[in-house]
């Protein structure tokens, strides 16, 4: 927010030089972006002597103008001067506020030693449409600034979102105040009122108050709508807000001023010259102020006549009730709305104003009437107007003032320093806060109305750091008690394992644990049952409630990066899922899950130069797999088994996963169903593993074991079987027999083929004998080779090939 420095001191003394002030500001949370000097360009005031036409141009003039010294000519291209006139001369060398050099030059064969300035030109406004005329009794040769009381400078204050307070000068005054310890002069405003009383002229209903606590009005009569005086403009300028006439420029001069935002109404212009302030509801259309057609929501908060809507409220007012030149009779609105529906409906409509920026962020809902009295006494200045008798205040809602409890020994604690009860008392009394005391050290204080941040004893305490300075506090090191370190043992096996697929060549992703219910219903997770947990307020349909599924999030990404053009994605994330168990749905019964999952889609990367990469496919999806139960120390424990009842996996490529009869995870291609409606068109692997399962057979010590003393012998063991029977039944029929003397078995080879009937499959098996302590012999291992063959007809029927 922008304002001059001698605005802020009409209401606060300010003692501390420039540089001192903008570093105490800054050290209490309102730091100063810039300080600019205004009015320090040599204007001066001139007279004008002579005019005489351009002899090389139409629309050019020759004056003759003095300072109360020699005569100079200045080439002007205005007409709106005559002689006699005084004006503002910017002289030779001299820099006007726009940046401009002013230069001794010819123009068209005539010399002109300065330049005449009009309103834009002197930084004063945008009217650029004559020269500035002074008046009569302008001192000749004085500086233009310094008469005009326009000398001045600009502080560039940044104010946080929770200070809407301070986004005016009463509201920067009242901080100065606090923390300079100099007293605040802030004479509640006096008006001059006659003629009839305001109910005979207008009235005020309010049919949503829960939007609208309070609305204020006063009308003005006999109002004569034209420019403002310089002072007026000068201080809207300097603030970044451009002049248009007296009647506009009151509202938004108060505003500044007092923070409060205010619209002026075309009284006349009013249906029933009476105000209702309710949701649109039917009412879907209007006209602003911008020319522009606003389709409306049912929950848009209006001001409306008795024809319909007349302004959108805290944002913008209607086309249909502006002031106009002719406007002589005004309604001034002085309202305090809701910050939620001002932010809600600004933002949908996409208009920001600085009436919006200061609703949304909270006015002063005990300051309306004040900054209705201050605007209509400066229209009876500024515009000729009558104030009539009497003041418009519908406040059916009174707002409850907030009562914090406050203690010392919370302060100090807080805080790290010793502050006094005294001085804590003191500063909530320099905020403005009611305090009433309580036991030794404790204190209920009620903050003022304008400050919205103060809820709760940490706010009050923060503010007590403020206006002592942050610098008081000393920098020391936190005392604390050192203890034995403590094992993150989630954590610790979560980077083990993001290592490892890293490792792997995976990239890891983290996405929004937030997800849309589509999707949710497409990928529902690894809990059965479980219930989606739905947000209260979603910022969108895509993401209306928390995740069932980690996968879900890769699949969307996924796609993301398909539509870029990507060939090959291989991504893993290891994350929470957010669910309500079955018939528990209350928000006290949510539970989490911690998962890891992952995607494989297109092919690996290239390996050489002008080398394709190699598609992925499901051996290096349950080489993944393995190679996390590996990390976990728990691969040996897992058992694949078909899986033909997930809702999101192809039911002939898919496999659950399990260690002991505790399921572990999915894997599998993706359903083709569901990549059509994700709109993947190559089919992804992926797998979703229970981490939270997985870490309880986790080892959270290595363990390690000699190098074998001696040899292995190796024997294969070739079978014919049932098509259906899975390569893994024939490894678990073997575990069954335990054997002392069977380190391993591994699967070599499968074939189908001429040799082999059509519903048999051929599988060849080596298996690795060995013992600790011997040799072995090979009547040892053809025993008990000849036990596992025999275990195998009789377990499974299988047929042994010779």
């Amino acid at each position: 927010m922008k304002v001059t420095l001698n605005w802020l001191r009409e209401f606060v003394a300010i003692e501390l030089s420039l540089d001192r002030l903008a570093d105490r500001l800054a050290l209490a949370g309102l730091e100063v972006d810039g300080i600019h000097e205004q009015g320090a360009a040599p204007i001066t005031v001139a007279q004008i002597v002579r005019i005489d036409p351009h002899p090389q141009s139409d629309h050019l003039t020759v004056c003759q103008v003095t300072t109360g010294g020699e005569m100079m000519p200045v080439v002007c291209g205005a007409s709106n001067m005559q002689v006699d006139d005084k004006v503002a001369l910017a002289p030779e060398g001299a820099t006007l506020p726009g940046g401009q050099q002013v230069e001794r030059v010819e123009i068209r064969g005539q010399l002109s030693c300065g330049m005449l300035c009009s309103e834009r030109e002197l930084g004063l406004s945008d009217d650029h449409r004559g020269l500035l005329i002074l008046a009569k009794d302008a001192p000749l040769g004085e500086a233009l600034y310094a008469i005009l009381g326009l000398r001045d400078t600009i502080l560039d204050v940044a104010i946080t979102p929770n200070r809407g307070d301070c986004l005016s000068v009463l509201g920067l005054a009242r901080e100065i105040s606090a923390l300079t310890d100099v007293p605040l002069h802030a004479a509640k405003p006096r008006v001059r009122q006659s003629g009839v009383t305001i109910h005979n002229q207008a009235r005020v209903s309010i049919t949503d108050a829960d939007l609208c606590p309070r609305y204020a009005a006063r009308v003005v009569t006999g109002v004569k709508v034209s420019p403002s005086p310089a002072w007026m403009k000068w201080r809207l300028e300097a603030a970044g807000v451009r002049a248009l006439n007296n009647v506009v420029d009151v509202t938004n001069y108060v505003m500044l001023e007092r923070g409060q935002p205010l619209h002026a109404f075309d009284l006349p212009s009013l249906a029933g010259q009476e105000i209702n302030v309710r949701r649109a509801r039917d009412i879907t259309t209007m006209l602003t102020l911008d020319g522009k057609e606003r389709t409306l929501a049912p929950d848009d908060l209006l001001i409306c006549d008795r024809d319909g809507a007349v302004a959108v409220a805290g944002v913008m007012g209607g086309a249909n009730s502006e002031v106009r030149d002719q406007t002589t009779e005004i309604l001034l609105e002085s309202a305090y709305f809701i910050p939620e529906t001002v932010r809600r409906t600004a933002r949908r409509l996409g208009l920001r104003s600085e009436a919006s920026y200061r609703f949304e962020r909270g006015v002063d809902p005990l300051g309306a009437v004040l900054a209705a009295d201050r605007a209509a006494s400066l229209l009876h200045q500024l515009a000729g107007g009558k104030v009539s008798q009497g003041l418009i205040d519908v406040f059916p809602q009174p707002l409850s003032p907030t009562v914090i409890p406050l203690r010392a020994q919370r302060v100090n604690s807080f805080l790290g320093v010793t502050v006094e009860a005294s001085e804590i008392e003191q500063r909530m009394r320099i905020l403005g806060a009611k305090v009433k005391r309580g036991r030794s050290g404790t204190w209920d204080v009620t903050p003022p109305s304008y400050r919205a941040d103060l809820q709760q004893e940490a706010d009050l305490i923060e503010e007590v750091a403020r206006l002592r300075g942050y610098e008081t506090i000393p920098e020391v090191l936190p005392r604390t008690e050192v203890h034995e370190k403590t094992r993150d043992i989630d954590g610790s096996w979560g980077q083990r394992v993001r290592s490892c697929l890293a490792a792997q060549g995976l990239h890891e992703m983290l996405n929004l644990s937030f997800t849309s219910t589509r999707l949710n219903t497409l990928i529902p997770g690894l809990i059965p049952e479980a219930i989606a947990i739905p947000l209260v307020n979603p910022l969108s349909a895509e993401g209306a409630e928390m995740r069932l599924s980690v996968l879900g999030g890769l699949l969307r990404a996924l796609q993301l990066n398909i539509r870029q053009g990507e060939a090959g994605i291989t991504a893993f994330e290891l994350g929470k899922t957010f669910f309500f168990e079955k018939g528990r749905t209350n928000i006290d019964q949510r539970r989490e899950r911690l998962v890891l999952a992952a995607v494989l889609y297109g092919t690996w990367p290239s390996v050489g130069l002008g080398l394709s990469g190699k598609a992925v496919d499901f051996a290096d999806l349950k080489g993944l797999v393995e190679a996390v139960g590996q990390e976990l120390g728990c691969a040996h424990l897992m058992r694949w088994e078909r899986a033909t009842d997930s809702s999101f996996l192809h039911p002939g490529k898919s496999a659950h996963i399990f260690i002991e009869q505790q399921s572990v995870g999915v894997a599998g291609a993706l359903h083709p169903d569901h990549a059509l409606a994700l709109d993947i068109s190559e089919t992804p692997w992926v797998f979703e593993l229970d981490f939270a399962t997985l870490l309880h057979y986790a080892r959270p010590v290595t363990q390690y074991q000699a190098l074998p003393r001696f040899p292995t012998v190796v024997r294969d063991v070739a079978i014919v079987a049932d098509k259906e029977l899975l390569v893994q039944s024939v490894i678990d029929a073997v575990q069954t027999l335990a054997h002392p003397l069977i380190e391993s078995m591994r699967l070599f080879d499968r074939y189908q083929g001429s040799q082999i009937p059509p519903d048999k499959q051929s599988l060849a098996y080596s298996i690795s004998y060995r013992t600790a302590d011997r040799t072995l012999t090979t009547g040892e291992v053809s025993e008990a080779h000849a036990r596992v063959i025999a275990h195998l007809v009789q377990t499974l029927g299988v047929e042994v090939r010779a």
